[in-house]
């Protein structure tokens, strides 16, 4: 079956389900596009550390400190 025709169907069973069915689909959804999210940081994270771009502690610290001034 292709993308487009999984995209349909499942368009079709949201219209054609109950508010669990549908919510529980959504929760999936969400669950799975967050860890796809995080996939990607962890991946740009892992190609930092790589290249050396890192900052010390106090560094780190000293950003934090500017961030919150007011």
């Amino acid at each position: 079956m292709s993308t487009l025709e999984i995209k349909k169907k499942l368009r079709q069973y949201i219209n054609e389900g109950d508010e669990l069915f549908v919510k529980m689909l959504y929760d999936t959804a969400k669950d799975h596009m967050h860890r796809l999210a995080e996939d990607k940081l962890m991946a740009e994270s892992e190609e930092d550390i790589k290249a050396g771009r890192l900052h010390t502690m106090d560094e780190v610290q000293n950003m934090i400190k500017d961030w919150t001034k007011t």
